[in-house]
């Protein structure tokens, strides 16, 4: 950060290390065998095979522009390889302190630190630091006096994931950063001293309060004051509706409880001198299990785009749904059945290995394997040696989850890949969560176009564990259960059958509804009927007047924008930024309707016969003429005439 100074650091039970940067105290001389950093410490000799030797210049070529001769640079080419190691023997110690409020060159003077403490689980750090009495800047005469103030710490939430790197033998080794911790000053003296006057000015109402009480009961005193209600002021308090209810059902709040739990250690700060206790720290930054072949999970391309990934030609604003992961340090606060069902909500899949190194030290320790996959067995299912979540915990949507289940059914059976358009078409899920379902299970490989399960088989586990293998294995090979699945699935594509309704009939009185979700449903889809194309904001401008309705059996009180967002997706699809219905419930008249939608999703304006003629194209042998009624309805819903172009409507 250019605003802020930083300096990494090893929290150890007794001791803390702070390392600043000290440019100005180092210079360097070098020999033929070996390169020699002389400074006011203790001297460092480095091989030189620490030593990259400089890039050679990239070749030239000449060549002539407007008859004058120049040298034109080659394009880009790999200079040199280092190999990467990523180490983990100081990963849990070590953090990043920053001090955002100060320059890099003026840090804290720490010759004047009085106490310094942290509590390792919360990741808190505090520092005490003398203030210097004796300057002219310090007020003596200050209502509140103190000697030193104090540095309190705030993690960092990881954007992203940091590491320190030490680079040793012409190899670079990472280590990542346990937290990043932001230390600015505090100055709870001043809110000691608010509550303390707080608590005074109550104590003295309160004094105030009952000597009145006593003057009142005494009738007329000895002042003369009458004690005549009517002479007094009245002081009046309002309360809400049931709040004694609601401050008796209070929660705690938990997250401070664990805090306050949390005793502070105390720790000595060691000295940054450059000697052989810190040529030993820095040692134990290299990584000393080397594996020079590691499997990936990605293919050259994916791991391409994912080291440069590649800007859309056209901005795409982030979805509303999408959320932030949650961090490992609060999933560490759960139990263990919640953290077990956080990391496969969050994975969607996950080898065994990976659960067991992220579920908490606190709750693993003295557990045993077979209590973790119990847990486990609750919220996922084994495929090939991957952990997939169920779908009953990643979508609410009746059909969407059997069109998951069958997409699981489907990479249990093959291992030659799934193809997404044919899932879509055996299920009847659009393209669009075709896709959603399968991007968080499975990989897309760009030659033959196909899907596969993500992540590499968890051999170990699969060795360690035949009888959960085989139990899976019962599970998704019983016929029972495969017919029940495959009857389901052909269930969603049956044209009988209303797949985004689920009602014979939609009553126009949407009130007709026994549930706030029948009541908004009806409501939407009979909206739709007389509008045909519609905007997000007409939608909700619509919902809210009939919300406010005084009228018999009205729920839609209760409705909220998320469930107005489930049903839209469910109902409707959207064309040129506004919303349509999916359906109009009618088959012979959607399969003029879904080609006419997606020549105007195309182009906003389109004559007759670039529609019969489209027709005809997508329909080939399979064109009947359109009934003429048939078009006038379509485009009326769709579309406003203007001259001899169907425009299509804005939706407002």
């Amino acid at each position: 950060m250019d605003t802020t100074s930083s300096s990494t650091t090893e929290l150890k039970d007794v001791e803390m290390t702070e390392t600043p940067k000290k440019k100005e105290m180092t210079t360097t001389t070098t020999t033929t065998a070996s390169k020699t950093i002389n400074t006011d410490k203790p001297t460092i000799e480095i091989d030189e095979s620490d030593i990259i030797a400089p890039p050679p210049t990239p070749p030239k070529t000449k060549v002539i522009i407007n008859g004058i001769e120049e040298e034109e640079e080659e394009e880009d080419y790999v200079i040199h390889e280092i190999p990467v190691y990523l180490s983990q023997s100081l990963s849990n110690n070590l953090y990043l302190f920053q001090y955002p409020l100060r320059q890099p060159w003026r840090p804290y003077d720490m010759s004047k630190l009085e106490e310094l403490r942290i509590k390792p689980k919360q990741q808190k750090v505090e520092i005490d630091l003398s203030i210097d009495t004796d300057t002219d800047n310090y007020n003596p005469d200050a209502q509140t006096k103190t000697t030193k103030y104090t540095l309190s710490s705030t993690t960092v939430s990881h954007r992203t994931n940091y590491a320190v790197g030490l680079m040793k033998s012409n190899e670079l080794h990472l280590t990542p950063l346990q937290s990043i911790i932001q230390l600015r000053p505090q100055f709870n003296y001043f809110d000691d001293k608010w509550q303390e006057e707080k608590l005074r000015k109550k104590q003295e109402t309160k004094d105030d309060d009952e000597q009145d009480e006593d003057t009142g009961n005494s009738g007329n005193g000895s002042n003369g004051q009458s004690s005549d209600p009517l002479n007094k002021i009245a002081s009046i308090q309002f309360k809400k509706p049931g709040a004694k209810m609601s401050a008796a059902n209070q929660q705690p709040n938990i997250i401070k409880q664990i805090e306050n739990d949390e005793q502070w250690i105390k720790v000595n700060l060691v000295d940054d001198e450059f000697d052989g206790e810190l040529i030993q720290q820095f040692d134990k930054l290299q990584c000393d299990d080397i594996f020079n072949d590691i499997k990936y999970d990605l293919n050259e391309s994916q791991y391409f785009d994912m080291l440069c990934p590649r800007v859309p030609d056209e901005w795409v604003a982030k979805a509303a749904y999408i959320h932030e992961t949650i961090s490992l340090e609060t999933v560490h606060k759960m139990s263990l059945a919640l953290q077990i069902k956080t990391i496969m909500t969050n994975g969607h899949v996950v080898p065994y290995t990976k659960i067991h190194q992220l579920v908490g030290q606190a709750v693993k320790r003295g557990l045993m394997d077979h209590q973790i996959i119990e847990n486990l067995e609750t919220y996922a299912v084994l495929i090939k040696g991957r952990w997939v979540v169920k779908s009953e915990f990643v979508t609410k949507d009746s059909d969407l989850e059997i069109g998951r289940n069958y997409l699981l059914q489907l990479f249990f059976d093959s291992d030659d890949g799934i193809d997404k358009k044919e899932f879509c078409k055996v299920t009847g899920i659009s393209n669009e969560d075709g896709r959603e379902l399968l991007v968080k299970i499975s990989d897309l490989d760009n030659k033959s176009r196909r899907w596969y399960l993500k992540k590499q088989p968890d051999d170990d586990f699969i060795n360690r564990n035949p009888y959960i293998v085989d139990k899976f294995y019962q599970i998704f090979t019983d016929s029972i259960q495969r017919k029940e699945l495959f009857d389901k699935v052909k269930e969603l594509t049956n044209p009988n059958r209303n797949s985004i309704f689920g009602f014979p009939r939609i009553p126009t009185n949407y009130r007709e509804g026994k549930s706030v979700e029948h009541q908004l449903l009806f409501l939407l889809y009979n909206f739709f009927k007389q509008q045909g194309v519609c905007s997000i904001e007409l939608i909700k401008q619509y919902i809210a007047s009939q919300r406010d309705l005084k009228t018999e059996n009205n729920l839609l009180y209760q409705v909220t924008d998320k469930m107005v967002d489930d049903q839209l997706k469910k109902m409707t699809t959207i064309v040129r930024y506004s919303y349509v219905l999916k359906s109009t419930g009618n088959q012979k008249v959607d399969k003029y309707r879904d080609i006419i939608l997606e020549a105007f999703n195309k182009s906003g304006g389109l004559k007759k016969e670039d529609i019969i003629n489209l027709l005809k194209e997508k329909m080939d042998t399979n064109y009947v003429e359109i009934p003429q009624n048939i078009f006038v309805q379509i485009l009326n819903e769709l579309a406003e005439a203007k001259g001899k172009v169907w425009v299509f409507k804005a939706g407002k």
